[in-house]
């Protein structure tokens, strides 16, 4: 009996102990004051930067395009102010055949051809049918 009044007087120190200690420990917190967690920085909006790109007339072999205007982030627009968002598509002339003229270059070894691909031609989804003319 004597036993379980020292474990019981031990136990009831060691919680009053704790639970003054905690509130002394938050007491002096209290006196520094809490930190104040800075609200979230939400990121600059990207204002787009442009650099004109001169008009070039299409030609029998190569494609051409009207003036446009290319920010770094890679957005092409209709204006220098960046108000008349565009695509490469909507800016490219198409040469009179539809043939772009290309050269093959292997290390020095220069081969010409004309390359010609639909205006419908979906790069990123359809097949391209290829004809090929040696001479």
């Amino acid at each position: 009996m004597k036993r379980f009044k020292v474990l019981t007087a031990v136990l009831l120190m060691a919680t009053l102990l704790t639970t003054t200690s905690c509130s002394m420990l938050e007491e002096i917190m209290g006196m520094f004051g809490t930190p104040e967690t800075p609200p979230e920085e939400t990121p600059p909006e990207h204002v787009h930067d442009t650099t004109m790109v001169k008009a070039t007339s299409a030609d029998y072999a190569v494609h051409g395009n009207k003036l446009y205007y290319v920010c770094e982030c890679g957005q092409i627009f209709l204006d220098g102010a960046a108000t008349k968002p565009t695509t490469l598509k909507e800016v490219t002339l198409r040469s009179e055949t539809g043939f772009d003229k290309k050269v093959y270059d292997d290390n020095g070894y220069k081969l010409n051809y004309c390359l010609y691909e639909p205006e419908e031609l979906d790069k990123d989804k359809d097949l391209r049918p290829v004809v090929l003319f040696l001479h």
